[in-house]
């Protein structure tokens, strides 16, 4: 069976419960209700979807889309499929923070005009609630009729939200080569400069040629820390005091669906499958690349997030996904920022140890009239003998178990289950209001059981991203006031609260400071800090810091004041949270592609967290502050240094470019005494290997188990660059057990003829070094001293 989410796996519990006792009604959730998805699958697509499944898939063996609950069940039994998640919408999540990261000594202003590195000839990408296209942050400062704004995709310009007019179109078709052919949007309005630079000549006109706004100002506030070049006056500043990071940088921006309040009136667009956040990142990578004279370098920031303890993992379909296009051999000149998330204060991770023989008890407190479904997830060492339970505060204080569920608990017609996998380590429950649409106010418990014979760390979370807005363990929110809901011993924690977009292992996740001054920078209370959830957990989160409090930047067309002249309006406000802090590192990636414009998001990587480019974090931090500051605060004087200094910096874990390599590491290999019988071999049973990761749901979980897309990346890597040692290990895994237990589930299933051509080459897996480089191990195995005779002969063409 897949690998379930755990909202998903207790929704097809409680429906088969509710099928096996007809005497509790009817389940809230009916079998015909679309659910958005997530997946990760093996083999041929067309399978999937003669499920019943309507998705899109991508090339990295994803797909997302909607499925009602008969469909789901069936993708859960299908053996193609690995996991299913919940597809989740994101959330939202200058003048002294542009000097404190050092942006403003790599150009210069001689009154509107920029010279040095401002970010020319790089695009900016925002994908967030929009942009004010009038504000003049983005318009030409020598002439103000003129964008700076290339493009603009309108997500949310759909029937019953804001419809197209007739001469409005969508932005397909998609024709960047690495997307694929048949890749395309046909949902929302696209307007280009020309349209932008029509409605600021005609203000005035109805309808303007440009309709797009930005009804929230997030996405305005965002860009202008990127790439504002602050040229009007505030109301109490002089003209260009809050410049962003890149202030000659060119746009490309989309509006993203659900996002801002009232978006999500409208369920996701005709067309999208749920998958409106990657359309977005295709988009501007398209744009980018094709939508230019020509092909642009493009640093995209996404300062969105959400927090959901089973999605926080960098092989999250969605992350996946995008990692899979930062990867491609040409995806140069592109890099990525999110935000790590604004809940490091929020306690939504609770963590506790429960003595063997022990129970904790979790209370909380609901309100009156509380109309929300609560969802919480407990984590634990795979294997512990954990048993939940929830008593409700009906009248008879019903308790729920993992043995049944109740359609009274929270009143009549609701739904109250628990469930446990203890083998995995995971526990959850679900609480869903009945016919009044309310929860039963009062007391609430979770009981936590440890039956084992040792004590058990117990990680609790309150899931923000189920759609729904679980309870926190201690609701602070002002829409649920009362008194925390944990009391003590109980314990909340900052760690692994990290947005769950912000996971992955090459994008950069950005964590926020706030400066008194540059020698006292103060990691922020909110940041979300690491580690994620992968297992093992990767090393830190988020991978730096920047300024995110107090940041002053452009405000949107709402937050002006209603003045008769330009020179009375202040047009800049000032916002705190990661979504602040991002796009500094985004604005800082834009000024190293101006001088590096062909380097991929790992070399920006690895440019941008050398030790060498960052200021260090200050002394005396708690654990947890440790883990918040990732590498330290970004210096963007220092980064672009880095850059200029090396021509071609040694990265991982993905490509570079440098295809004069190949041929000459060619020639060494058919130049030793092995090295045409070892092509030969290659040639002769790549594919069925290839078959058997794609067709065969045993070999290919060991496939991703041992990290083989990471090795072959890897390898990739090291062929371009044949001086580069190998990596001693891939979280904790070494190359020779890799291969070794690659080999173990090969033995199963491939070919005899395939296992006695490899036969002879075994020993060889004890001859790796982790200090070699590939030209030292093409050197062992072509010299290698067992006879070959039993190797293929057959030519090398």
């Amino acid at each position: 069976m897949a690998n379930l989410d755990p909202s998903l796996a207790l929704l097809l519990m409680e429906k088969e419960r509710f099928e096996k006792n007809p005497s509790l009604g009817t389940h809230p959730v009916p079998d015909n209700q679309e659910i958005s998805i997530g997946i990760a699958f093996t083999g041929d697509y067309a399978n999937i979807a003669a499920l019943g499944f309507r998705g899109r898939p991508t090339p990295s063996h994803t797909a997302f889309g909607d499925a009602d609950v008969p469909t789901l069940r069936a993708l859960a039994a299908h053996p193609q499929v690995l996991s299913i998640d919940r597809h989740l919408p994101g959330h939202i999540v200058l003048d002294k923070s542009v000097p404190d990261i050092e942006a403003n000594q790599v150009w210069s202003r001689s009154g509107n005009t920029f010279s040095g590195t401002t970010g020319k000839g790089v695009v900016v990408g925002i994908i967030d609630t929009g942009i004010d296209f009038t504000h003049p942050v983005f318009r030409d400062p020598v002439n103000p009729q003129k964008t700076r704004i290339k493009y603009i995709w309108d997500q949310t310009m759909i029937p019953g939200l804001k419809a197209p007019l007739p001469t409005e179109q969508a932005p397909d078709p998609i024709s960047w080569p690495p997307l694929g052919s048949a890749y395309t949007i046909n949902y929302g309005v696209e307007y280009n400069d020309e349209d932008i630079e029509a409605t600021l000549a005609n203000p005035d006109s109805n309808p303007p040629t440009c309709r797009h706004t930005d009804d929230d100002g997030h996405g305005t506030h965002v860009a202008g820390i990127a790439a504002g070049n602050g040229a009007p006056p505030g109301a109490c500043s002089d003209a260009f005091k809050y410049i962003g990071v890149a202030p000659e940088a060119t746009f490309v921006i989309v509006r993203k669906w659900g996002l801002t309040k009232g978006d999500t009136a409208v369920a996701n667009p005709a067309g999208t499958d749920g998958n409106e956040l990657l359309d977005a990142i295709a988009y501007v990578l398209d744009r980018a690349k094709t939508g230019f004279t020509n092909p642009m370098p493009v640093a995209v920031n996404l300062s969105l997030g959400r927090m959901n303890s089973s999605l926080m993992h960098s092989y999250n379909p969605t992350i996946q996904t995008i990692e899979d296009i930062l990867n491609l051999p040409a995806a140069t000149g592109i890099g990525v920022s999110f935000a790590a998330g604004n809940w490091g204060d929020k306690d939504m991770h609770a963590q506790d140890s429960i003595p063997a023989g022990g129970t904790l008890d979790i209370p909380w407190n609901i309100p009156a009239s509380d109309k929300r479904e609560r969802d919480f997830t407990l984590w634990y060492a795979a294997g512990s003998q954990i048993q939940i339970s929830i008593t409700s505060p009906a009248p008879t204080s019903e308790t729920v178990t993992e043995a049944n569920s109740s359609s009274t608990a929270n009143g009549p017609g609701s739904a109250v289950s628990v469930a446990s996998s203890p083998a995995d380590g995971i526990s959850n429950g679900s609480i869903k209001p009945g016919t009044s649409g309310m929860s039963l106010s009062g007391t609430w418990v979770i009981h936590v059981t440890n039956s084992g014979g040792a004590a058990v760390t117990v990680d609790g979370y309150c899931e923000d991203g189920t759609g729904k807005d679980g309870f926190c363990f201690h609701d602070n929110r002002p829409a649920q006031p009362g008194p925390p809901v944990l009391p003590l011993p109980v314990k909340t924690t900052s760690l692994s609260t990290m947005s769950m977009f912000a996971c992955g292992k090459l994008s950069i996740s950005t964590g926020a400071y706030g400066i008194t001054d540059p020698a006292n920078r103060t990691l922020t209370a909110f940041s979300s800090r690491g580690p994620t959830r992968d297992r093992p957990a990767t090393a830190q989160k988020p991978d730096l810091c920047a300024p995110g409090e107090n940041i002053h930047s452009a405000g949107h067309d709402k937050e002006h004041c209603s003045c008769c002249c330009a020179c009375c309006q202040d047009w800049y406000v000032a916002h705190n949270g990661t979504s602040q802090a991002s796009p500094h590192v985004a604005g800082t990636m834009a000024l190293m592609l101006q001088v590096k414009p062909q380097y991929t998001q790992a070399q920006l990587r690895t440019a941008l967290l050398d030790p060498a480019s960052v200021n260090a974090p200050p002394g005396g931090l708690t654990p947890e502050d440790v883990q918040g500051w990732g590498v330290g605060a970004v210096d963007a004087k220092k980064a672009v240094q880095k850059v200029s200094l090396f021509s071609a910096l040694v990265v991982e874990p993905a490509t570079v470019q440098a295809p004069e390599t190949e041929p000459s590491l060619q020639e060494e290999l058919l130049r030793t005494p092995n090295g045409k019988s070892l092509a030969g071999l290659f040639q002769r049973y790549f594919p069925e290997v290839m078959n058997l990761i794609n067709h065969n749901r045993r070999v290919a979980t060991i496939w991703h188990r041992v990290k083989g897309p990471v090795w072959t990346r890897l390898a990739m890597q090291a062929y371009y660059n044949p001086a580069l040692r190998l990596r001693p290990e891939i979280d904790g895994l070494s190359l020779t057990d890799a291969a070794t237990k690659f080999l173990d589930i090969l033995r199963q299933y491939a070919s005899s003829a395939l296992l006695g051509d490899i036969a002879p080459l075994e020993p060889l897996l004890a001859g790796f070094s982790h200090d070699m480089t590939l030209r030292e191990m093409i050197d062992m195995v072509g010299h290698y001293k067992q006879e070959p005779a039993v190797w293929p002969t057959q030519p090398v063409h």
